[in-house]
């Protein structure tokens, strides 16, 4: 599963919330969203789109600031959503 970043408000957005987001979107005005969630994706993090996928380091930075933001909770959630690519953090 990826990992985005909003670059507007740096909050960190796992594939499976896009996709959620997408869908909701989609369903409250399909003619606007009437297209695959990959294309969403691409026009997100697209020249003029305000997502950008993250690297290993930076999810890695991600949570160790989320861990140390007093956002664990936040944390676990984003190293479970890149667990799928095979990203372990021991605590």
């Amino acid at each position: 599963m990826k990992i985005y970043m909003d670059t507007e408000t740096a909050q960190i957005i796992t594939e499976q919330e896009l996709r959620t987001e997408f869908y909701d979107l989609r369903a409250e005005q399909p003619e606007t969203y009437d297209y695959s969630f990959e294309c969403y994706v691409r026009n997100c993090c697209g020249k003029n789109g305000f997502l950008q996928e993250m690297s290993e380091d930076a999810v890695r930075y991600a949570v160790v600031s989320l861990i140390l933001g007093g956002a664990g909770q936040r944390a676990r959630e984003v190293v479970r959503a890149w667990k799928d690519i095979k990203y372990v953090i021991m605590q």
